[in-house]
């Protein structure tokens, strides 16, 4: 109960966070 909560927005995070640490790439 709650994974789904907080993986999802952690999963997000780490990918702003990737994006934000690597050359810009269009994700959509």
């Amino acid at each position: 109960v709650g994974l789904g909560r907080i993986g999802a927005p952690r999963t997000q995070t780490v990918t702003q966070a990737s994006a934000a640490a690597t050359p810009p790439i269009d994700w959509a």
